[in-house]
């Protein structure tokens, strides 16, 4: 009796004493941390016996009209399918289809987006909610808004350009809205790419990799709206190019996808509905007179560990173990290697690891100051007295060599301390300035070796500092006036330098005509005429009119200084 109670209690407790059975869904009845609701651990496991697993994929719709297209997506707006097709001539449309009914609705024609080339089908389509528009892809990687009402614009987001049946730019096929963004990939390449629809920008290319493999390419994405996570159709990286796809759900942030099983099928286009409901269309692999497909994935709980259970970059330790499974020199314990990554999963970084100043180097890059974004090994030289490029020192340019404040590389001479940018500028007939030019006022127009700033009439070369006093009536020595006896105070016409012996009586001057017998001398010879009586004997005729043939000292000097200074004159 005894027996028969532990029997009993073990049959409803579980096999391995959880308190659940298989019946109850315990996924894993030999292990007590594996039960529905469990908690999940970092074992690799699935512990809560939550994860889905595709049990079945059933068709449930032909399109039956040979056309082109393998792409499919839900519009929540309208709450109808639509799956992009194509006719032989190249034009494009979209196919509105009634799921519940089975029925297409009359096509949506969108033009022909690519030329007369039917190899050129639309491969991917998404309703896209915020532009309240269709994104769509054609085989070439030409990307497209489409509106409801058909008409449409080029992006070209993947460049495209190609033509035949892979083109020049990626294979793009299935698309996924998360968001404003949309997630994109390749049919045969690992990538996931991601791109603002609205400004049709590139944002990132992230690698895909399935059940810790290097994904081999999708042909169809969508966004599952319970568990928020991208589910696509995907090549089985393990199985040939043209195997049966396998349905994945994916980690955008960090390309991790994790298969949900194998849909024994080639499928294309791939999404979700309102429902729930998760269907996909055949592949018709570019064959024209092929009929789609639509085919409904079911899915089960049971089976399979979290995303972050696996070791994505085989370094022996699953993602919730480390703190970096996309890198293969990142866990705990690991050795501190100058990548900019936390190695050993401490949870710092090095100081020499870290880009203090965001220029892309660190110390142990060999970045001399990281304090600063224009020094690093490389970087141009700047005219700022530092290594900007790290190697040593800084250009030779960089000194201050007058001390005027400024360096070589600033300023136009850096031999002369009144000369930089900004400086005054001097009479000195420089560029004090480094303006590029020497001002007007510093240039020595006449040729007397004195600058118009300091020449007081830089138009005659007899005045400037320091030049002797002419009697021209010029300022000469530029000492603010000419010399005191270079004037013609009486308007004779005669300066007292010039020999005028009066310059206060305008008839007095050399040559002046003589009044006899007056005392004044006024033709400046030194003495006054003076007639003698009539009929003095013993006197000449030269001693009786009074005006000996002898001139005198006086009378010759001012003739002699008169006639220097008009030579003088007409030399200059």
């Amino acid at each position: 009796m005894t027996l028969m109670l532990l029997l009993v209690a073990s049959a409803l407790a579980g096999a391995d004493g959880d308190g659940f059975t298989v019946a109850d869904g315990d996924c894993d009845d030999l292990d007590p941390n594996i039960y529905p609701g469990a908690p999940e651990l970092c074992d690799g496991f699935d512990n809560d016996c939550t994860e889905v697993q595709v049990i079945a994929v059933t068709p449930i719709m032909t399109l039956g009209n040979g056309n082109a297209g393998e792409s499919l997506t839900w519009n929540q707006a309208d709450r109808l399918w639509y799956h992009t097709s194509g006719t032989f001539n190249g034009q494009e449309y979209l196919e509105p289809i009634d799921i519940d009914s089975f029925t297409i609705l009359p096509n949506l024609p969108i033009g022909n987006t690519y030329g007369p080339d039917s190899s050129n089908e639309l491969m991917g389509i998404v309703w896209y909610p915020p532009l309240s528009r269709f994104i769509v892809i054609n085989n070439s990687g030409d990307v497209f808004h489409v509106s409801p009402t058909g008409d449409f614009t080029n992006l070209n987001v993947f460049g495209g350009g190609g033509t035949g049946w892979w083109g020049a730019g990626p294979n793009a096929r299935g698309y996924a809205v998360v968001g404003n963004l949309i997630y994109g990939t390749e049919n045969n390449n690992s990538n996931l790419y991601s791109f603002d629809p609205a400004t049709g920008v590139n944002l990132s290319v992230v690698p895909l990799f399935i059940d810790g493999q290097l994904g081999t390419g999708c042909t169809a994405l969508t966004h599952h709206p319970v568990r928020g996570s991208v589910w696509g159709i995907c090549r089985n990286p393990a199985a040939g190019f043209n195997s049966a796809r396998l349905l994945v759900e994916i980690d955008v942030a960090t390309g991790i996808g994790i298969s949900r099983g194998n849909t024994g099928q080639r499928l294309a286009g791939l999404g979700i509905d309102d429902l729930g409901r998760i269907l996909a269309v055949s592949e018709d692999n570019n064959n024209l007179g092929q009929s789609e497909t639509i085919y409904e994935i079911i899915l089960s709980e049971g089976g399979g560990p979290q995303p972050g259970e696996l070791d994505m970059d085989g370094d022996g330790y699953l993602a919730c173990e480390e703190c970096n499974d996309a890198q293969v020199l990142v866990y705990p314990g690991a050795p501190e290697i100058c990548d900019g990554f936390d190695s050993d999963c401490d949870g710092s970084l090095p100081l020499d690891e870290e880009d203090t100043d965001g220029d892309g180097q660190s110390i142990c890059d060999g970045d001399c100051d990281d304090l600063d974004p224009l020094t690093a090994q490389g970087r141009p030289e700047q005219c700022d007295g530092v290594d900007n490029n790290c190697d040593g020192a800084p250009d030779v340019n960089e000194v201050d060599v007058d001390g005027d404040g400024q360096r070589a590389c600033e300023e136009c001479n850096d031999d002369n301390p009144d000369i930089y940018r900004g400086a005054p500028e001097l009479c000195d007939g420089l560029d004090n300035d480094c303006n590029g030019q020497i001002p007007p006022s510093e240039m020595d127009n006449d040729g007397d070796g004195s600058r118009r700033c300091v020449d007081c009439d830089d138009n005659d070369r007899n005045n400037a500092p320091d030049q002797e006093e002419l009697c021209d009536g010029y300022d000469n020595d530029c000492d603010g006036a000419p010399g005191p006896n270079e004037s013609d105070a009486d308007g004779d016409g005669i300066r007292g330098c010039a020999g005028d012996c009066d310059d206060a009586d305008a008839a007095i001057y050399p040559n002046a005509p003589e009044t006899e017998g007056d005392g004044i001398d006024q033709d400046c010879d030194g003495t006054d005429q003076v007639s003698e009586p009539k009929g003095t004997e013993g006197d000449d005729d030269e001693e009786r009119c009074g005006c000996s043939t002898q001139s005198s000292p006086t009378g010759m000097f001012a003739v002699l200084t008169l006639g220097l200074i008009a030579l003088r004159r007409r030399r200059h």
